[in-house]
């Protein structure tokens, strides 16, 4: 795991405008987040796939808002994501509730649908490129179908700060491994860094705002991207017996990433004028092309956040589902 810059995160930016930043998650070592590269178009997800009859996931946990059926088993579950202020470290009022369904979703994927690998945000190997694996659970946390109560006491405990993917890599046998692009989370970090300093001149945060907002999407599309030869490697190396992963990323990201597999293409076309170092990015889903199912779920509590889903570009799609009951 590197760690070259401990105090500069995508999420270590608080005065940053929070219609572009929305702090998100993820496990203890740099499981990070993203700002919400806010886009001013208006998106049509009338074309998405019906929700799966067979889920089961208890809706208390969370609400799928959104399934594509794959040809195959191979099949990859996100879970958007909500955590600690990064700055504090301390809970906001929602935080240990949300972060208690997001281990009790993963939980139940690991339960009942045996997925043995963990994809999130912002984590980055060691040099050696192997999948950390956590065999031996600590006694001290042994979790396994804790009651979201009790996991809730846990992610309040303010003293002993941790994350839900931390504690589910230590209660299960999972491995981690790296889907980030380095050179794309740095530059997304500086654009980050100079609006920060930048704050008290609009002028000049614009142009770095559609920079950040390029290079936002750039990071969505390269995860999704990278997911399937991780998950195939891992299988035929024998690490995983089935091709299938847990993808742990904020919510911002998820309307881009609906929107790519409901159109079948990814495209993302840098800011105006364009600069040489920032190009137009269009390539088929490799996900789709490796026959992957998709299912993406969200929180409960997040779920039933109005602001929240406005601010991620959600709320269309959530309310989409009211007609369709879903049981996650």
């Amino acid at each position: 795991m590197t760690s070259e810059r401990p105090r500069r995160s995508l999420h270590n930016t608080p005065h940053i405008n929070r219609t572009m930043l929305t702090g998100l998650a993820a496990l203890a070592f740099l499981f990070l987040a993203a700002c919400t590269g806010v886009h001013t178009g208006e998106r049509d997800f009338s074309a998405s796939a019906q929700l799966p009859d067979t889920t089961r996931l208890p809706e208390l946990y969370g609400e799928v808002v959104f399934h594509h059926d794959g040809a195959g088993p191979n099949h990859l579950y996100v879970i958007g994501v909500g955590h600690r202020d990064s700055i504090t470290r301390r809970n906001g009022n929602k935080t240990a509730r949300i972060q208690a369904e997001v281990y009790k979703i993963a939980e139940w994927l690991v339960l009942n649908k045996h997925v043995e690998l963990l994809v999130p945000e912002g984590f980055f190997e060691k040099p050696a490129g192997k999948a950390c694996r956590y065999d031996r659970p600590r006694k001290t946390e042994r979790l396994k179908g804790a009651s979201l109560k009790r996991l809730e006491k846990c992610f309040a405990d303010d003293k002993n700060p941790t994350h839900a993917g931390l504690l589910l890599l230590r209660n299960y046998r999972l491995g981690v491994k790296q889907i980030e692009d380095r050179a794309l989370y740095d530059a997304a970090l500086d654009c980050l860094v100079t609006l920060e300093n930048n704050r008290n001149s609009p002028s000049a945060t614009l142009p770095v705002e559609s920079e950040l907002k390029y290079l936002q999407e750039r990071r969505t599309a390269s995860m999704l991207q990278r997911i399937p030869d991780v998950v195939g490697d891992e299988f035929r190396e024998g690490n995983i017996r089935q091709r299938q992963a847990i993808f742990t990323v904020g919510l911002n990201h998820l309307s881009e990433i609906i929107q790519y597999v409901t159109a079948k293409k990814i495209e993302v076309c840098p800011p105006a004028p364009a600069s040489l170092k920032n190009e137009n990015y269009i390539a088929e889903v490799n996900l789709l092309n490796e026959n992957f199912g998709i299912t993406i779920i969200i929180p409960r509590t997040l779920a039933e956040d109005d602001d929240v889903l406005k601010m991620t570009r959600l709320d269309l799609i959530v309310s989409s589902q009211i007609s369709t009951p879903v049981r996650p």
